[in-house]
């Protein structure tokens, strides 16, 4: 993803030491790979370590801009063309191992165009489901059913038909105190489907994002909202390069910084805890930005970062990588 981060783009792994990577997965239920493509399809590598911590992956459909209205006077010309391209998604999504998908329709569209786009997202979600049970779809917070561009921020009856029709909706992150309980009244048992968003950079979001991200958890704590957005862009839904770009910020200590940022998490949600039958892991040690394989060092030179590799990793990694090692 240029701009961010493009070391994902080797699926067997590179020879940065510095390449972004997650390694707090116990805090994490869904990940959604984003990026500005028409269709973005999560590499192997974050979907196999994902796979191997319990969390869900979703690729990212989107249409914007000019080119993104043409694409969907297409995708919407018929009934019958939205269900193809559903059937389209549905299949890639099987085909490469991941669990659903993100639908960000930021267009403005003419009224007679929602019934197939309703229609779309209905049938998206019915094959996703018959395909693949436990996928998901999530219905990004942009164009209402009056086929207008408008962020609500919240869940209301201008995006509530979409959300009764897959299994989520990620509200856009500028949204104000009382939002977050509007939505959930609106959710009425389905609050938990309601994926609030932060952005991490602080561009128009509640408490101001960045170092202070706590400020707005605290409100959607209060409702008991999932987490979707730590823009962590996070499902958190995890735009890394927007959090590659903040951890980066006036030549700071990516390591460092991304400690610290999930430092403000852990104490809002209850982990991800996996049994596992073995004691024996492989897990980047990233105080020393070296690998650890059956308790041997290796330099990065000889042992190229790779995901595909990482495996479950301890809930305290203190107990674990306390001991340092020097150059």
């Amino acid at each position: 993803m240029a701009g961010g981060y493009t070391d994902d783009r080797y699926v067997q792994g590179g020879k940065n030491a510095d390449a972004y990577s997650i390694w707090h997965w116990y805090l994490i239920d869904v990940f959604v790979y984003f990026s500005h493509d028409l269709v973005t399809l999560p590499p192997p590598c974050w979907t196999n370590t994902a796979h191997r911590h319990g969390v869900k992956v979703l690729g990212t459909f989107i249409m914007e801009w000019d080119e993104g209205r043409k694409r969907a006077d297409k995708l919407l010309s018929t009934k019958d063309s939205a269900q193809m391209y559903a059937e389209r998604l549905t299949e890639l999504a099987v085909a490469l191992g991941f669990d659903g998908w993100l639908i960000n329709m930021e267009v403005n569209l003419d009224p007679g165009q929602i019934p197939n786009l309703k229609a779309f997202v209905s049938y998206l979600s019915e094959t996703m489901h018959s395909s693949l049970p436990g996928s998901l779809v999530i219905w990004y917070d942009s164009v209402t059913v009056d086929g207008e561009l408008s962020w609500q921020n919240q869940l209301n009856d201008k995006n509530k038909p979409f959300f009764d029709l897959c299994d989520g909706i990620f509200v856009n992150y500028s949204w104000e105190e009382d939002f977050p309980k509007l939505s959930a009244d609106a959710a009425g048992d389905r609050k938990f489907d309601v994926y609030m968003g932060i952005d991490v950079f602080g561009r128009g979001t509640y408490g101001g994002g960045q170092w202070t991200s706590n400020i707005a958890l605290d409100v959607i704590k209060k409702m008991t909202f999932q987490l979707p957005y730590l823009h962590l862009d996070g499902s958190m839904r995890l735009s890394n390069h927007l959090t590659f770009k903040l951890l980066r910020v006036d030549g700071g200590d990516l390591l460092k910084n991304h400690g610290e940022l999930y430092r403000i998490i852990p104490k809002y949600f209850h982990s991800t805890q996996i049994l596992i039958r073995v004691m024996v892991t492989t897990y980047i040690v990233k105080e020393t930005k070296f690998w650890m394989l059956l308790g041997t060092i290796f330099l990065p030179k000889a042992f190229s970062l790779s995901l595909n590799i990482l495996e479950t990793l301890p809930l305290s990694q203190s107990k674990f990588l306390s001991r340092k090692t020097s150059g």
